[in-house]
């Protein structure tokens, strides 16, 4: 599942955001990926966004893998740069695998062929 909350982007623009709100409604959903072992990206577009931080916000991250804790499974993340062209592939996603290690995320999960498979979050 990539970028739940990108409605964040055009908060203040449209209409009003509570991000408070926006957690609160998301807790159902979060638990749901955690139970059916559904991967949330984790998209780093929003770092140059004004919203200045990635899709989903680090507080549904932390609620994602606090769900998958209490069941007792890893969490299943994947980082995603959500380039729409060359320059941008690949953009923000070292220091946003150093936050998730710092989270105390050892890995990721990465897809291949809609095969997923786990893979170490080493920061060089």
């Amino acid at each position: 599942i990539a970028h739940p909350d990108l409605v964040a982007k055009f908060a203040g623009k449209l209409f009003s955001y509570d991000e408070a709100v926006a957690e609160a409604a998301s807790t159902e959903f979060l638990g749901a990926l955690s139970e059916y072992r559904v991967a949330l990206e984790v998209n780093t577009k929003g770092l140059i966004h004004p919203v200045g931080r990635p899709y989903p916000a680090w507080r549904l991250i932390r609620k994602h893998v606090e769900n998958a804790l209490v069941q007792d499974r890893s969490p299943l993340l994947t980082i995603g740069s959500d380039a729409h062209d060359q320059e941008r592939v690949g953009a923000g996603i070292r220091e946003t695998a150093l936050r998730l290690v710092q989270a105390g995320i050892a890995d990721v999960t990465v897809f291949s062929r809609r095969s997923a498979r786990a893979a170490s979050l080493s920061i060089p």
